[in-house]
């Protein structure tokens, strides 16, 4: 009897992966696609919103420097559930004042900073600041 499967990313015929039926885990990791982001229209930096863009850069400063996306989605959907939790009306809203609880937002971290200066022709460039934007869209 064949593995389980699931269905691969939208926009994509015939993609599947297998999953173990011992540990439900996926038995090989899907290589993460682009954001959708087109470099060449106008307003680069614009085309990501300021909610997507602070909670992108936020878990970009508080992930590893391993740029893992499933750490990054961790964090992002830690975020959002709090921001929802504690009744601010965006996640944008609750990162700037809950200070101690991004702290990458507010104490001078360099990879915070380089995500929020980037463009998106920067970010679709960068395969860790495009993961930390698709982890921040996943959890919006």
């Amino acid at each position: 009897m064949a593995g389980y499967r699931i269905p691969g990313p939208i926009g994509v015929g015939g993609y599947s992966e297998e999953i173990d039926k011992g540990t439900l885990a996926l038995t090989r990791m899907p290589v993460p696609g682009p954001i959708g982001l087109n470099p060449t229209s106008q307003g680069l930096k614009h085309s990501i919103d300021e909610n997507t863009r602070i909670l992108a850069a936020t878990v970009y400063g508080e992930g590893s420097g391993k740029n893992v996306f499933e750490e990054m989605a961790a964090i992002a959907n830690v975020l959002v559930r709090q921001q929802k939790a504690r009744g601010y009306p965006t996640v944008a809203a609750f990162i700037k004042t809950e200070k101690d609880f991004a702290k990458a937002a507010h104490d001078g971290n360099l990879r915070y900073a380089k995500l929020m200066a980037a463009s998106a022709a920067e970010i679709a460039k960068d395969t860790a600041m495009e993961a930390a934007i698709r982890a921040a869209r996943n959890a919006l």
